[in-house]
């Protein structure tokens, strides 16, 4: 079976829950019992098995920091590239910035996730079904009225995407 690409996206969602602590990090490498957030998600992905390649999205200004740590503090398998997309760029922005690196079925996943989701056998369900999209959603209740972003039931914790951004 082909591998697949892995997309993290460490910068393209909703870190403003967490400013100030966003402003000079990513929520990527927001510490999380000790260890940088970004950590679990690169975990689960060996875990699930099938990935070789990581590409980590990120702002210029979080870029150092993210570079860093894939080069000097990460020892995994996995490899990893650290991809810079412009500021307030979404996730749509950002696979559209990423056209011409992806060349296989990928994942998408939040850089704020921490699951044991069984990656691969979304995967090998995507393929058995040939499936342009496969999508799991967590139920999350709706925000309140008063909050000022828009309220929502469920955001996205994966996709896998076949041919989305050609």
């Amino acid at each position: 079976m082909q591998d697949l690409t892995a997309v993290v996206l460490a910068d393209c969602n909703d870190g403003d829950n967490l400013y100030p602590l966003t402003e000079e990090m990513p929520l990527a490498m927001l510490p999380v019992a000790n260890r940088p957030l970004v950590s679990f998600q690169l975990e689960m992905l060996q875990r699930a098995g099938g990935f070789s390649d990581v590409i980590i999205v990120t702002h210029a200004r979080h870029q150092p920091r993210l570079h860093a740590y894939a080069t000097e503090e990460y020892k995994g398998p996995l490899r990893l590239e650290v991809f810079v997309v412009e500021e307030g760029a979404g996730s749509a922005d950002a696979l559209r910035a990423l056209r011409g690196k992806i060349h296989t079925d990928f994942v998408l996943v939040s850089g704020d996730v921490i699951s044991d989701v069984p990656f691969q056998k979304l995967a090998d369900t995507h393929r058995l079904h040939n499936a342009s999209a496969t999508v799991l959603f967590k139920e999350q209740p709706p925000r309140a009225a008063a909050d000022k972003k828009k309220a929502r039931t469920s955001y996205c914790l994966l996709h896998i995407i076949q041919d989305i951004i050609h």
